[in-house]
């Protein structure tokens, strides 16, 4: 993990991040930052390049998370192409009922970004970390 990704903070239980100074939002294009956390459950494609992520309703164990209300915000972020903070995740177990957020992986500039009810779709084109 890069220690210029340290200073974005996220809202526990909300997928956005906000910029740590008034520079990386300028570079963002926004204060506030979409999250996509990686479960290492092969969402995410890092063998090639661009990096894609994609969740479809038949093998999501959340359903449509992508599409929850609550998630409108995080959506207009990506539709609007807004650079996407990645964090490893663990899933909430018996031991850890909350789950985990993880590290930071990287800030990630978005490509094509499809949203639909039953998919998501993001492919990755550029990693900001070293322009921080």
């Amino acid at each position: 993990m890069s220690k210029k990704l340290d200073g974005f903070s996220q809202e526990r239980g909300r997928w956005v991040a906000r910029c740590p100074s008034t520079r990386i939002a300028t570079l963002c294009g926004s204060e506030l930052v979409p999250v996509l956390r990686d479960y290492r459950n092969r969402e995410f494609d890092w063998s090639v390049f661009p990096v894609k992520f994609t969740a479809n309703l038949d093998t999501s164990i959340d359903g449509a998370w992508w599409m929850k209300q609550e998630q409108s915000k995080w959506r207009a972020l990506l539709e609007a192409r807004v650079p996407v903070l990645v964090r490893k995740a663990t899933r909430e177990t018996p031991e850890e009922p909350n789950g985990s957020v993880g590290q930071k992986i990287g800030l990630f500039v978005p490509g094509d970004v499809t949203i639909t009810e039953n998919e998501i779709d993001i492919t990755l084109i550029d990693r900001l970390d070293g322009k921080l």
